[in-house]
């Protein structure tokens, strides 16, 4: 099996979170929104209800929402949404395979990640490694210990570096911080935010090439992480 690029294959490669990998615990947890078109061009970003009610998303960057998580959060203003079932249904082998390479998984492992994954947020920019922020829930309603998630970090390759435990507007969270390395050895930065928000735990995954992109998209994250509006 590939070695998992993101929290999320990593979930799925331990049994972390995601529902249908092999002895995960998870039922329930939400699944992405379909698509009439089965392109893989960038999906319109949705509109909750209330955003009135939002404050103005700080300079280069844009409000994203994950209504079944319940949570919205800013992204880079260039970063794209894509609808993974769509891009899966799509079979266009270039497209599918720019974002399975972001992802670092096979199509296989991704069409298991579609029907968890709400929200996936990609950087456009080519590169080496391409960064992108994912959402999912899970039916867990307390947040793990850092021991549980260390020791399933390291059995798929990732090096846990560091937790915190920062109370956010959207529920108390654990935000790890891991380090691993893509299929060819190039290595990448991540950050699973696990949020305790509305009666279950949601998994915010960002991971990046570089820390300096990185921190550019997981520090604004942090300060407007926050429930739905309205």
């Amino acid at each position: 099996m590939k070695r998992a690029g993101t929290a999320v294959a990593l979930a799925c490669a331990a049994g972390l979170l995601l529902a249908g990998c092999g002895g995960g615990s998870s039922t329930g947890a939400a699944g992405p929104a379909t698509s009439a078109s089965p392109s893989l061009s960038p999906s319109a970003s949705p509109t909750p209800s209330g955003t009135s009610t939002r404050p103005p998303a700080p300079a280069g960057t844009r409000w994203v929402t994950a209504a079944k998580a319940g949570v919205e959060f800013v992204v880079p203003s260039a970063w794209k949404d894509y609808d993974l079932a769509a891009l899966l249904a799509s079979a266009d082998p270039t497209q599918l395979d720019q974002v399975t390479s972001a992802m670092n998984v096979t199509k296989d492992q991704m069409a298991t990640i579609a029907r968890t994954v709400e929200l996936f947020v990609m950087d456009p920019a080519t590169g080496s490694f391409r960064g992108n922020v994912q959402v999912l829930g899970s039916p867990m309603t307390e947040l793990p210990t850092e021991a549980s998630v260390t020791s399933q970090f390291a059995a798929v390759g990732m090096h846990v570096t560091g937790t915190t435990r920062p109370d956010t507007p959207a529920g108390s969270a654990l935000v790890v911080a891991y380090t691993g390395s893509a299929s060819g050895g190039t290595p990448f930065v991540g950050r699973s935010i696990l949020v305790a928000a509305g009666g279950t735990v949601v998994d915010i995954t960002v991971t990046a090439g570089t820390d300096a992109r990185l921190h550019a998209v997981v520090d604004p994250l942090l300060q407007t992480l926050r429930p739905t509006a309205g």
